[in-house]
């Protein structure tokens, strides 16, 4: 007999299997672990099928071993197929990217014990997280909006506590993320794997839960494909975290496409829980399918545009100030929100309004208090004291970044403590009055679980988001915001936000669906995604001619299929070329299989 092998390597997409001889007397099957000689190594594959005959006048190399202790079942290998043809992948390069290979050698793996801390939350809030419990058992699908990461655990604890026999997976963005759900899901007593254990820990967790019938696996998207044929329910959380979509190698999964697909195929529950929902959420689940965890802590908008022309800085206004200033009288500490890393946002010439831009790789540059940094490479220089253009020396710092800002409020309150907390400035004390910070703080310092560190939340440019050239800007603007009202929540305390569209924020956070309606109203007349996929082209080539001429020949190539339009890019980068290729969904596999 002749198996066909997925050799667990990655190989080009084109590549299909290998075929291998099965020695008299082996029991293998599709789906099996196989050890298998490969060039000069002995790798694991998997076996895709077994035939009776082999090619004439080839000799085949022989399967080397079977491991018996673990397969996947004919369906979930037909899954993997089916996901490998929708990236244009080979099914090996996604089973090698997705599955734990079996280890050589056994070897007793000792799992890391997770200290348990009881979970709690408000006495008023356990009615409504009973009700969603209830709602979601009623379900197979659903979108549910939870301000924050204690309300998913105490949510998710209750649906498993109400249907104790379920195996459950949870997808969580980060490891922070699994490790505080492991602390107060210990109950549960969870699998997890984070990605950042050995491969045998991996293996040993997966293989543990497959063999399981009613167990819970906590994971990042390190074990989205660990799910077998027999898991009954499937959460995402934080389903729209950026660290869900994998766009910068192969193979680019999405987990909340996979998940879906998973959904479908075996007759899973799939759960998404975030802080906001956005229209590819509403397209995939429909309104009646979202449910809302409601948010009771006051939100305050500040118009911006009123009054900035008479506050003394652009970056904060008069009436920001003064709440800032009512709460440290008051004994409190306060969260004051500001995206905008470095000193300044931008240099500027003042004669000639020159660009600067990074010397090596002509990107843009984040302005720091006396030296640059490209955003792009890294590399760091000392801040120009002339202007390359024009030689003038009048260089100016435009706009405020945290660092000024944080400057401006030492200055303002030299009576309190205050501290910047950013990826420069990553350490963070609980116990300083007035905290400036960044995304990171939410990533890798904010705890839903410690109640009343904050007594207000004051985000200063929500707005920010909303000046990016993508069609998913006001998406992020909405989200970012929702994601620091969350906070708020979790200290049940006020969230003040210094906007110039209000109007847009407000709208939302009181009727989300009929602000995702306008926005499916207005991608679907402009072809933008979900309606089409655009796939981003880059052509590197030192020489501009050569460079030239392969996007051209490109372009008339994807031309010839029906509805697809190419155009071009800016980009900073001297030797690069990019073109965006707006494809009809009825012709994407076609073209993805083209590249």
């Amino acid at each position: 007999m002749i198996a066909e092998v997925y050799p667990l390597r990655r190989m080009p997409r084109t590549f299909s299997h290998l075929d291998y001889f099965v020695p008299e007397g082996m029991d293998v099957q599709a789906g099996s672990f196989v050890q298998i000689p490969f060039r000069q190594n002995q790798i694991f594959g998997i076996i895709k099928r077994v035939k009776d005959k082999p090619p004439r006048g080839i000799t085949l190399k022989p399967i080397t071993s079977v491991f018996g202790e673990l397969a996947l079942h004919a369906d979930e290998l037909s899954f993997f197929e089916n996901i490998a043809t929708q990236i244009a992948q080979s099914v090996s390069s996604l089973l090698h990217a997705s599955l734990p290979h079996p280890p050589k050698k056994k070897k007793s793996v000792t799992t890391e014990s997770l200290a348990g801390t009881s979970l709690t939350i408000p006495a008023q809030e356990s009615e409504t997280v009973a009700r969603l419990a209830k709602q979601m058992h009623e379900r197979r699908f659903s979108f549910l909006t939870i301000p924050d990461l204690r309300r998913t655990a105490a949510v998710i604890a209750r649906y498993l506590y109400q249907q104790p026999d379920q195996k459950a997976v949870i997808v969580c963005p980060t490891v922070r993320d699994v490790m505080l759900l492991c602390r107060f899901l210990h109950q549960l007593s969870p699998l997890y794997v984070t990605g950042e254990e050995i491969n045998q820990e991996r293996f040993e967790a997966w293989k543990n839960y497959r063999h399981a019938k009613k167990v819970l696996l906590i994971t990042t998207r390190t074990g989205l494909l660990y799910p077998d044929a027999a898991t009954t329910t499937l959460f995402l959380v934080r389903s729209n975290h950026a660290n869900h979509i994998q766009h910068d190698r192969n193979p680019r999964l999405d987990a909340r496409v996979v998940t879906k697909l998973f959904a479908e195929r075996f007759t899973t529950n799939l759960f998404f829980m975030d802080v906001a929902a956005t229209l590819e959420d509403l397209l995939q689940f429909g309104k009646d399918q979202f449910l809302f965890f409601p948010i009771r802590t006051p939100v305050q908008f500040i118009d911006a545009a009123k009054e900035r022309p008479v506050s003394s800085q652009s970056a904060i206004t008069t009436t920001t100030c003064e709440r800032i200033a009512e709460v440290i009288e008051a004994g409190g500490r306060v969260l004051v929100v500001y995206n905008k890393k470095g000193y300044a946002i931008r240099l500027r010439c003042a004669q000639c309004d020159h660009r600067f831009t990074c010397s090596s790789c002509k990107h843009l540059v984040r302005v720091h208090a006396t030296t640059i940094q490209c955003v792009h490479c890294g590399l760091t220089e000392p801040s120009p004291q002339r202007c390359p253009s024009c030689k003038s020396p009048n260089v100016q710092q435009r706009g405020y970044g945290s660092e000024r800002l944080h400057e401006l409020f030492r200055g303002w309150f030299p009576n309190t403590t205050v501290q910047l907390v950013d990826a420069q400035h990553p350490e963070f004390n609980s116990s300083v009055t007035l905290t400036l910070a960044t995304q990171y703080f939410l990533e890798n310092h904010f705890d839903p679980f410690d109640e009343h560190r904050f007594q207000c939340v004051i985000h200063l440019d929500p707005d920010s988001p909303l000046f990016a050239t993508s069609f998913r800007a006001t998406q992020r603007a909405i989200h970012g915001l929702c994601e620091w009202i969350g906070v708020a929540h979790a200290n049940q305390v006020p969230t003040i936000v210094q906007t110039e569209e209000g109007g847009l924020f407000e709208e939302f956070l009181q009727n989300p669906i009929l602000q995702l309606e306008e926005e499916y109203s207005m991608r679907s007349s402009y072809a933008q995604p979900p309606f089409t996929q655009w796939i981003r082209v880059t052509i590197r080539e030192e020489e501009k001619k050569k460079r030239e001429l392969e996007a051209y020949l490109l372009t008339m190539s994807l031309q010839k299929f029906e509805g697809v339009r190419v155009s071009t890019q800016a980009t900073s980068v001297a030797d690069e070329q990019v073109l965006v290729v707006r494809t009809p969904l009825t012709v994407l596999q076609a073209v993805l299989h083209f590249f």
